[in-house]
């Protein structure tokens, strides 16, 4: 995935309220989660947007690889 936009990476944290809260201290507007095998996704990002799915819009989803964006509501 391409943008003209300034990316960042969050932070690995398995406490899903803190990755959360750090993505909107940071200003994150959008995050892409993507099912990559050998990813960090599966252990923080993904299990934190699914115990938290209020705090996200899916805006699209990509088949290969599988991927969502999704905006971070604030």
């Amino acid at each position: 995935m391409f943008a003209e936009r300034r990316a960042a990476s969050y932070k690995f944290l398995e406490d899903d309220k803190a990755l959360i809260d750090d993505l909107k201290a940071r200003k994150f507007d959008y995050v892409v989660a993507a099912d990559l095998d050998f990813s960090s996704e599966e252990l923080y990002l993904v299990p934190a947007i699914q115990k938290n799915e209020e705090h996200f819009t899916r805006i699209a989803y990509f088949e290969n690889p599988p991927a969502y964006l999704l905006k971070l509501n604030r």
